[in-house]
């Protein structure tokens, strides 16, 4: 969780970005400095009907995220796994970008970009 909880303090301090949390109506893990959307009604669960790790389904997931850029006036949105760290330097003034891993000699990951 060390890495998560860095990633979270880092997505808040984003200058020109909002913090959000999408999670199950039914279940949700708040987070301070996030905005928590509890919306997303579907996971693998209930699409599959296996007894398997609840994950959500990617278009719901977008789809909340989409509606909560256009409510705040945004025409773009972002997703990243809990995990990855983002800083001010990597989104600058850029209005698209795509990140993949790296990896580090050292067995660590880091992003690269193409804008």
């Amino acid at each position: 969780m060390r890495r998560q909880d860095q990633a979270a303090d880092a997505l808040v301090q984003l200058r020109g970005a909002r913090a959000v949390n999408v999670q199950w109506v039914d279940e949700a893990c708040e987070r301070p400095g996030f905005e928590t959307l509890r919306v997303l009604r579907q996971d693998s669960r209930s699409i599959t009907g296996l007894p398997v790790r609840r994950k959500p389904m990617m278009p719901e997931l977008f789809d909340a995220l989409a509606a909560a850029a256009a409510r705040q006036g945004s025409r773009y949105f972002g997703f990243l796994n809990a995990d990855i760290i983002v800083s001010q330097a990597a989104i600058g003034g850029a209005t698209a970008g795509v990140f993949g891993p790296t990896s580090l000699p050292n067995g660590s990951t880091t992003a690269s970009s193409a804008h």
